[in-house]
């Protein structure tokens, strides 16, 4: 350290504390006029930071609860410059300012269930006035894991403001864009697709709105990704969702979204095969070719619309399923749209459970699945209707048939 009046070089300093080490160079000078102190930092390429509770516990208070909120943990490498504005005269704190490239080896957030194994960088400026913080920066984080998903080359732009979080295209909220241009995506390869996301959040009560969109993904990779083995197929997948709630509470949870399958050969599926088998039609092709999922979120439930499109038979229902991979569906066919019979009952029926030769009922997990079959469902309603006596029976014997 050299002194002089009114000034201190520090050439050198380093200091640790656990697996953590600090190693920086700079001066601190005194401003006259404006009666202050102004110390500058250099952080040198040898500073890690373990991220934990204690760490987390000694930032100054104005960002020290959003950061335990985002409960990040693990290992930190920091370069860049850091200002610190001290005036003694006054009976506020410190003012500080930062221009700085944080490395992450391997992080995680919520202890490692929602992500983890996060590497990449963070490049973030911004300043902290003793009221609030306002930052912006870029993200280009190479590969995490959330939920279990694997996601690579995230990049895109962020921007904080006190507790709240922007990033993706939303940070044009809050922060001007260059020459009127519409700001930057946030980008990533995941789920065998190129997935764009945007939203904002809360940091100090965890609530964020998310809009993403899913776009080229190939469905059998996907189907892999999300844990869902044994599905060899073929199809090109288009999806988007819009979400609201609190990530760690599902009770929280409300949104919609849309799944679209293209150029498909969804006989492939398991599930396929043992639909195709109970309606008779052969396994072919020409089974299902496209298909679109309309659903929404309601806590831990998602109910769901289903359309299924192929040259012989079309499927069209609903249900819903959950978190826990529980599912329910209730699925009516129909002649399919390539057929030539289609042309002559499509102005004769109306497309409803009314016209459906046949109800297929699909019930229990996404990995142990039951399906049964009937047969003009809505006659079956109506017998119901009409000797319950038997219906009671019938439970028990599902052969039993519709006679006294």
């Amino acid at each position: 350290i050299t002194y002089s009046p009114g000034r201190i070089q520090i050439s050198s300093a380093s200091a640790t504390n656990g697996p953590s080490r600090v190693s920086l160079e700079g001066n601190c000078y005194r401003e006259v006029e404006k009666q202050q102190w102004i110390a500058s930092m250099h952080w040198l390429p040898s500073t890690r930071l373990m991220i934990d509770n204690q760490f987390l516990r000694a930032l100054p208070a104005s960002i020290r609860q959003s950061l335990i909120n985002l409960d990040f943990r693990g290992p930190l490498s920091v370069l860049g410059h850091s200002e610190i504005v001290l005036t003694p005269t006054s009976q506020e704190g410190p003012s500080t300012s930062w221009n700085c490239q944080l490395d992450i080896e391997d992080g995680q957030l919520g202890e490692g269930n929602y992500v983890d194994a996060m590497r990449g960088t963070i490049w973030v400026q911004g300043q902290n006035d003793r009221r609030d913080v306002r930052a912006s920066g870029r993200v280009k984080m190479d590969a995490m894991t959330v939920r279990g998903v694997p996601v690579t080359q995230l990049n895109g732009p962020f921007a904080l403001l006190g507790s709240q979080l922007y990033f993706g295209a939303d940070i044009g909220e809050v922060l001007p864009s260059d020459e009127g241009s519409p700001p930057a995506a946030m980008t990533a390869d995941a789920l065998a697709g190129s997935l764009s996301i945007a939203g904002h959040g809360r940091l100090d009560t965890g609530k964020f709105y998310v809009k993403a969109d899913l776009k080229g993904a190939d469905l059998s990779a996907l189907l892999q990704d999300v844990g869902v083995n044994r599905a060899t197929t073929q199809a090109r997948c288009d999806a988007g969702l819009e979400f609201n709630g609190v990530p760690w509470n599902p009770q929280t949870y409300n949104g919609a979204g849309n799944i679209h399958l293209s150029d498909a050969k969804l006989y492939q599926l398991p599930f396929m095969i043992r639909l195709l088998s109970l309606t008779s039609v052969n396994s072919d092709d020409a089974a299902f070719n496209s298909a679109d999922i309309q659903f929404t979120i309601d806590g831990d439930r998602i109910p769901l619309n289903v359309v299924c499109e192929g040259d012989v038979l079309r499927l069209v229902g609903s249900g819903w399923t959950n978190l826990r991979r529980e599912i329910q569906l209730e699925l009516y066919t129909y002649v399919g749209r390539r057929m030539l019979v289609r042309n002559v009952l499509d102005p004769l029926l109306a497309e409803s459970r009314y016209a459906s030769a046949m109800m297929i009922e699909v019930s229990g997990t996404l990995d142990n699945l039951s399906m049964q079959r009937k047969a003009f469902p809505q006659l079956e309603s109506t017998f119901q209707q009409m000797f319950p006596e038997v219906a009671e029976r019938r439970q028990e014997n599902p052969l039993l048939p519709w006679r006294r």
